[in-house]
């Protein structure tokens, strides 16, 4: 009887460590984002710059240096959640599966992750062969992503791509919507994904800033063989607008209630 009432205490302490130790590690379970999209998004570091290649580290604040805004978005997020940046530069939605950056992606899935998409900007360049989409592939590719995400069991969050900086020669901002938006709104509609309006927000911002101010957001690029003359690019944004956008996509987050990516958001 005393062997078998030790026996019973042994496990009851054994079970109880166990019980302890899993919600141990059920609470440090880690939250992880991947994020699949274009130069609006990707990392930039110095080796890669595409303007002028400066191999020195820049800061953030360095309007002449690139930034994505998924480079910008850990810094929200306790040290739980954990920020994969698989955009690539310039790509489209067709160059990105062409380039193998989809199949990248998904060897990273496990299970639970959150996958942000983003394209929308350079599948509709016409004038380049490697990354124009049409509007029928483009809302294929974005099912794609959506199907097989979810295939895995990932989540899926689409995001619409930015506005650029636009103004008419009095100052008016000039709306740079076109079908692929759209499109993207009947895809989340279709598939019942969250959506993010990057495009109606950044559109906002740019607006309420106007020509000058909106400047400030926006990669500024050194006269090169390009241009004689500093100028201000339209679409890539330096790191003040990187983390523009990143607040944007927070803000949506909190009105969408993810309740488990906003418990870890840093004051």
């Amino acid at each position: 009887y005393k062997i078998m009432k030790k026996t019973l205490i042994t496990l009851s302490v054994l079970l109880s460590g166990l019980f302890v130790l899993n919600n141990s590690l059920f609470a440090q379970k880690e939250i992880r984002i991947i994020m699949i999209g274009d130069n609006t998004m990707a990392k930039f570091v110095s080796e890669y710059d595409y303007y002028y290649g400066d191999a020195e580290e820049k800061p953030l604040s360095d309007p002449f240096t690139q930034r994505g805004w998924g480079e910008i978005l850990p810094s929200y997020f306790s040290e739980k959640v954990k920020v994969e940046n698989d955009a690539i530069y310039g790509s489209s939605t067709r160059s990105f599966i062409d380039d193998n950056g989809w199949i990248k992606a998904m060897t990273k899935f496990r299970g639970g992750e959150y996958l942000i998409i983003q394209f929308g900007q350079n599948d509709a360049l016409k004038s380049d062969t490697t990354r124009y989409t049409t509007p029928e592939q483009y809302e294929k590719n974005l099912v794609k992503f959506i199907k097989e995400a979810k295939k895995n069991g990932v989540r899926p969050i689409l995001c619409t791509p930015i506005a650029k900086r636009q103004f008419d020669s009095h100052g008016n901002f000039l709306d740079s919507h076109n079908e692929y938006v759209d499109i993207m709104h009947e895809v989340a509609k279709k598939e019942r994904v969250p959506l993010v309006d990057m495009y109606e927000k950044s559109s906002d911002l740019i607006a309420d800033l106007g020509r000058e101010d909106s400047q400030d957001l926006f990669l500024r690029v050194k006269p090169s063989g390009i241009s004689s003359e500093e100028r201000v690019d339209e679409s890539n944004l330096n790191g003040k607008g990187a983390t523009e956008i990143a607040d944007i996509f927070i803000d949506a987050l909190k009105e969408l209630k993810f309740k488990d990516l906003l418990k870890e958001l840093r004051e």
